[in-house]
């Protein structure tokens, strides 16, 4: 009936994280499997990301002491300090470009010196690009030969479905082979999850479509805490017009900068520049969040475009700029003359800020259930700092590898549960057998990214938020009625979808309740019906976890 694989360290999740955590704690020793949802190498969120990467300090003044600074200060001060530190100090030592042995080729001059760019909420340039204009996809497919040369094992297109515990302690997974149908159980000492975003619960995103927030909801239902889910970020500028390219990023002004400083100018449908109204002193030049605001607000306000968004001038671009090998074919696929038009730009959810909770050596409150990448909450605080993910997920991922392999090393295989196992077969088998029901898991998911943009989107107020609560819980009623129509086990996408379904509704209820316990406007997370941020009552953090089978929300101190 089961599969059994069983290994030391059981990486979830093929992406930037993943691989990194996967080599990292294959070189010392331990007998590693790594599980992606998709097909390996083609999926996954990294390869969905955006442009700089964050790799050292090259600026006569710069430090990991500025780096924090800036870090804290995006973050609007409620980071993990001892987070942050640890980052900014692993960036210091610019492990990053370890990916050149692995045929990662960052943008450089004709002298060799790296192309050192400057992002929004930095205070010195420290980001690079690679030749492409881009980052994310060659830090995945670079690395993944050496992942195959050190005979790491890889299980792709298999959706983990559950985190087994024994005694508290993590003791595996279950999961379900797509391609065959089999139900696998995986017995591990460890676990390093790294699964990614969930930016699947809304309809205008850059996540690609398996980031429907499994890792949130597997780390839950196992006991994890999670912080900071109220606080999704977007990428500003992202194309809104035409249809063909909706959601694809652009990124923030700064990445389309001209050698003497010139970025995208942002004006409302009255030809009004707007950011000097929400950030005078840096503009275009201001945070994620700062811009985000300001472009929702302005369409809120009735001063959207045609087709809701708002004009982005980049009138002024040519091959200078570092994104142009990026930019050039999306303009050139969607007829648009940048030259002699506006386009209009909308934002796009684009990063989980929030995520389980990990101490130090990445360790949730679970024991034996580390976390790396977007899945994880703390060091990024309220808004994320450019550039840092990509970072993060090279330089956190190697290390959760590592604690994780060193634990591994030095404890036992927990027992399973078998009995649990049988619970979630039938579970899962009983998603794809049922007979009757009227509902898709299409539909279903429809109606989740309908609902968290429109009531839980980002000017968010209690009224729509409450609203939003009685509605999440008319869909997870709906459930019952679910089915897949096709009954065969392989390549089954509608059941996986249906399998996922759950997972969305548990993520979209951490987000939901966060927010409305968060009454302030900090980072990310705007309320209009408390516009102000309160630093006196709202240095805090807010935090879930799963007491007596519900969803416990509560604030406590950083």
């Amino acid at each position: 009936m089961f599969e059994t694989i069983e290994t030391d360290v059981l990486v979830i999740g093929g992406g930037g994280a993943g691989i990194n955590a996967a080599l990292e704690a294959k070189r010392l020793g331990v007998h590693v499997v790594l599980v992606e949802k998709g097909v390996f190498g083609k999926t996954g969120q990294t390869a969905t990301g955006t442009h700089g990467l964050t790799v050292g300090y090259f600026s006569e003044g710069d430090s990991p002491e500025k780096l924090i600074d800036d870090m804290i200060t995006s973050g609007a001060y409620i980071n993990d300090r001892d987070l942050v530190e640890i980052f900014a100090n692993e960036v210091a030592n610019k492990g990053v470009l370890k990916l050149e042995e692995y045929g990662v080729c960052f943008a450089r001059h004709e002298d060799g010196e790296l192309d050192i760019l400057r992002c929004a909420g930095h205070t010195y340039p420290r980001l690079v690009c690679t030749g492409t204009g881009t980052i994310a996809p060659e830090i995945t497919t670079g690395p993944i030969p050496e992942l195959i040369r050190n005979d790491v094992e890889v299980v792709d297109e298999t959706v983990i479905t559950r985190l087994l515990t024994y005694g508290g302690k993590i003791s595996g997974a279950t999961g379900i082979n797509l391609k065959n149908g089999n139900f696998l159980v995986f017995r591990s000492k460890t676990i390093v999850l790294a699964t990614g975003g969930c930016g699947q619960l809304f309809p205008v995103t850059t996540n690609s479509l398996s980031a429907t927030g499994d890792g949130f909801s597997l780390a839950y239902q196992a006991g994890a805490i999670l912080r900071d889910m109220e606080f999704i970020q977007c990428i500003p500028l992202g194309f809104l017009y035409p249809e063909s390219i909706r959601g694809v990023p652009i990124g923030e002004p700064p990445m389309m900068q001209t050698r003497d400083g010139r970025v995208p100018a942002l004006y409302n449908s009255k030809r009004e520049r707007f950011m000097v109204k929400y950030d005078p002193k840096n503009m275009e030049w201001s945070t994620k969040d700062v811009i985000t605001y300001a472009i929702f607000n302005e369409i809120r306000e009735g001063r959207g475009t045609e087709h809701g968004g708002v004009w982005a001038d980049l009138t002024y671009i040519d091959e200078s700029i570092p994104l142009y090998p990026y930019i050039a074919p999306l303009l050139e696929f969607a007829n648009i003359n940048v030259k002699t038009n506006w386009i209009e730009v909308a934002p796009t959810v684009h990063y989980t800020i929030g995520g389980v909770m990990y101490n130090k050596e990445h360790e949730s409150n679970v024991p034996g259930l580390f976390v790396a990448g977007e899945v994880s909450g703390g060091l990024h605080g309220a808004n994320r700092l450019g550039g840092t993910s990509t970072a993060e997920i090279i330089l956190f991922g190697r290390r959760a590898g590592r604690f994780a392999a060193l634990k591994a090393k030095n404890i036992s295989r927990s027992k399973i549960e078998w009995g649990e196992v049988s619970e979630e077969y039938n579970r899962v088998f009983k998603l794809l057998e049922k007979r009757d029901g009227v509902v898709s898991p299409r539909g279903l998911k429809k109606k989740i990214q309908n609902l968290m943009w429109n009531k839980v989107g980002f000017i968010r107020d209690g009224v729509n938020l409450k609203e939003a609560e009685v509605v999440l819980r008319k869909i997870r009623d709906d459930t019952k009625n679910m089915i897949v129509k096709s009954k065969s086990s392989r390549y089954n996408i509608e059941w996986r979808e249906a399998i996922e379904i759950f997972f969305m509704l548990d993520v979209a209820e951490m987000i939901i309740k966060s927010a409305l316990e968060r009454k302030e406007s900090r980072g990310a997370h705007r309320r209009a019906d408390y516009p102000k941020t309160d630093n006196e009552k709202w240095l805090k953090k807010v935090v879930v976890r799963k007491v007596n089978d519900k969803m416990d929300v509560s604030v406590q101190p950083l």
